[in-house]
């Protein structure tokens, strides 16, 4: 989301009006916290910042971009500490969200095991 505070309150406004029919799946750092505080069902994902990094650098090596995994896992880690320390809607996982380790998940195993959560808030 924008850094410059007008622009991220015009997107949280424009994101809330979209959630306002419901049925709506958000991802995003502050989602959870800021744009859709008492969504039904939270999910906080989370993944070693190695298995992040590796995972990261294969889908840059896909693209053609030629970056080392060191790289990348500075690029994480810096944008992590960032989103952490930032004043306004820092990153956070709310206090109702469900953890879901994701560094020994395959894609297909995250999506089972959050459809298993939404399903059993429904």
């Amino acid at each position: 989301m924008a850094t410059v505070p007008a622009v991220r309150e015009a997107v949280v406004d424009k994101l809330r009006e979209m959630s306002r029919a419901g049925g709506v799946v958000m991802d995003g750092r502050d989602i959870g916290t800021k744009v859709l505080p008492s969504a039904q069902v939270k999910l906080f994902l989370h993944a070693q910042t190695e298995v992040s990094a590796e995972r990261r650098w294969r889908e840059e090596l896909g693209r053609g971009r030629d970056v080392s995994l060191d790289q990348v896992r500075a690029e994480i880690e810096e944008r992590d500490r960032r989103d952490r320390e930032r004043e306004a809607t820092p990153l956070v996982k709310a206090e109702d969200a469900i953890l879901i380790d994701t560094s020994a998940l395959t894609a297909d195993q995250l999506l089972e095991r959050a459809l298993e959560i939404v399903k059993a808030r429904s």
